[in-house]
């Protein structure tokens, strides 16, 4: 075989290549395919740092260069890489660890196989201001129903009664009936939406410099700002959960103890709106006046609210503060 500076095709960083198959397959928002190389055996660890290069920290904000594409189609990107000897029969070394073998004891090429697949960063490089381009979210809708107690004393509740009644012999069209019994059993729904958004490949140095203080400064709050990443979920609505961190071990030097991150984020939306009635008085059930227009107002419901039995929703405060502190949960992946 000629010598690769004969070559043709080479990546983006140089390295020639001779290609050897192409193949893939489709599905309708998913694709996968690979590729087939034959590479000199020196270039194999140059390969394989330029299909998967690392995630950098500069200035208190997270880099993540754009990975190699397959050509042609720039939204599948290398996922795994295998290797092998060109020529069956005959070892390679491509890590140069026997130093002292005889001239032709290993061959120079080695055939690699790359598999392509989707990532989040679609066809561009992850673009630090844009929390779409690196990091994962996934969404569970549920509900908490309180129990609160209901009887005479809330006002405009009733018994609705049939279209009919009897009395005594006669039979007369139905009405309602104010509530007198005590302790009357009734259900308050209360709709939340539980976040979960993942950020892998984290630098050890970014984690253990800036976002560990950042999760720390903001974990039990509420955002003061709507979130762009929950798709602008507006003030007091979202609660930073709980978080958790794992190692992901990697096979790049120099790591000992520095492994990268891979950290999963959990979030809590408490965001509906409610209805409440103004009462034939004119007041709101709780005595306030009611505008002149309308029988209802709007509530919208958020982390400050707590159901007040006979009043409905309302803010509750402690000392004249909310319930939870407000902070801009945006800055956790945020640049600084």
């Amino acid at each position: 075989m000629e010598d690769t500076s004969q070559w043709r095709l080479q990546t983006s960083s140089g390295i020639p290549y001779r290609l050897v198959n192409r193949s893939g397959s489709f599905s309708y928002e998913g694709a996968e395919a690979s590729e087939v190389y034959i590479i000199a055996a020196s270039d194999l660890l140059s390969f394989v740092t330029t299909a998967f290069p690392e995630p950098y920290a500069m200035l208190g904000t997270l880099y993540y260069p754009q990975q190699p594409v397959m050509p042609g189609l720039g939204t599948l990107v290398p996922t795994n890489m295998t290797w092998k000897p060109h020529v069956d029969g005959l070892p390679c070394d491509p890590f140069g660890a026997d130093t002292g073998a005889p001239s032709g004891t290993y061959q120079d090429y080695i055939e690699v196989t790359i598999d392509y697949g989707l990532t989040p960063s679609n066809d561009q490089q992850p673009e630090p201001n844009d929390p779409f381009t690196f990091l994962e979210v996934s969404a569970n809708a549920s509900g908490v129903f309180l129990s609160s107690p209901l009887d005479g004393a809330n006002k405009g509740r009733a018994w609705e009664l049939p279209d009919w009644v009897v009395e005594g012999d006669h039979i007369t069209g139905g009405e309602s009936s104010v509530i007198h019994e005590s302790n009357i059993p009734f259900t308050v729904t209360e709709t939340q939406v539980e976040w979960t958004i993942r950020w892998p490949s984290i630098p050890f140095s970014f984690w253990s410099n800036y976002l560990m203080a950042r999760l720390r400064e903001k974990l039990g709050t509420v955002n003061s700002s709507p979130m762009g990443i929950l798709h602008n979920a507006p003030m007091d609505t979202i609660l930073f959960l709980s978080y958790s961190a794992s190692t992901s071990f990697t096979w790049r030097a120099g790591r000992t103890g520095q492994n990268p991150i891979q950290l999963q984020m959990n979030f809590l939306e408490k965001n509906f709106q409610t209805e409440e009635d103004y009462n034939s008085a004119g007041t709101l059930l709780d005595g306030s006046p009611a505008p002149d227009d309308i029988s209802t107002h709007t509530v919208d419901v958020t982390h400050q609210h707590m159901w007040r039995p006979t009043y409905g929703w309302r803010k509750l405060q402690l000392n004249g503060k909310d319930l939870y502190r407000q902070t801009d949960l945006n800055k956790i992946w945020e640049p600084t």
